[in-house]
C-alpha cells in the first residue's frame, strides 16, 4: 500500500470519527438516549447500582408508584442475589419532543441467582417471563443541564409484582 493511499485511508477514518463525534454531540439527541440505553444495559450486566440510578431522574416515578428511592432498593437487592446477568435490550423507537423524550423497546433479563436471601445458588432467572419471553417497555425521559435522565418506565402487560416474586422482590 502506498502512502497516500494508507494517508486517504486515515482522513477517511478521521473523517467517519468527526462525523460519528459530531452527530453525537451536536443535536443526535437520539444517538444520546440510545447511547444511554446501552450505558444501563451494560451496568446491569456488571450489577453497578450507582450507574444505574444516575440514570434515573430524581423525580422518577416508575409503575406502581415507585420512586427512585425504591429503584435504588429493587437494583441493591436485585445485584446481591444475582451472580449473573443477561441482558436482551432491542431499541425499536426514539421519539425527541424538545426536552421530553420517549424510547420503546423490547427487554429481557437472564441470569444466575447468588445464593442469598434464600434464592437459590446457580438457579437460573429471566425477568419478566421464566418462559424467557421479550416485553415491551417505554421509558420516557427528561433533559436537565443538557442530560437526559429516564423519568418514567411502563412495562407493558406486568401487573404489579409479576417477576419480581420470582426473584424474591
Amino acid at each position: 500500500m502506498t502512502g497516500r493511499r494508507r494517508l486517504t485511508i486515515a482522513g477517511l477514518a478521521a473523517a467517519a470519527a468527526a462525523l460519528a463525534s459530531y452527530l453525537y454531540f451536536s443535536g443526535g439527541e437520539e444517538a444520546r438516549i440510545r447511547s444511554l440505553l446501552q450505558a444501563g444495559k451494560r451496568a446491569v450486566e456488571k450489577g453497578d447500582s450507582y450507574a444505574v440510578l444516575h440514570m434515573l431522574d430524581d423525580a422518577y416515578d416508575g409503575d406502581y408508584g415507585r420512586t427512585k428511592r425504591d429503584a435504588q432498593s429493587l437494583a441493591q437487592y436485585f445485584f446481591a442475589i444475582t451472580s449473573r446477568r443477561d441482558v436482551y435490550l432491542d431499541v425499536a423507537r426514539v421519539q425527541i419532543n424538545g426536552d421530553r423524550a420517549t424510547a420503546r423497546a423490547r427487554f429481557r433479563i437472564e441470569g444466575r441467582g447468588r445464593g442469598l436471601y434464600g434464592y437459590p445458588e446457580e438457579q437460573s432467572f429471566a425477568y419478566p417471563s421464566e418462559r424467557r419471553e421479550t416485553a415491551n417497555a417505554e421509558a420516557t425521559f427528561i433533559r436537565r443541564d443538557k442530560e437526559w435522565r429516564v423519568s418514567h418506565v411502563t412495562i407493558e402487560g406486568l401487573a404489579p409484582m409479576d417477576g419480581l416474586e420470582s426473584m424474591g422482590l
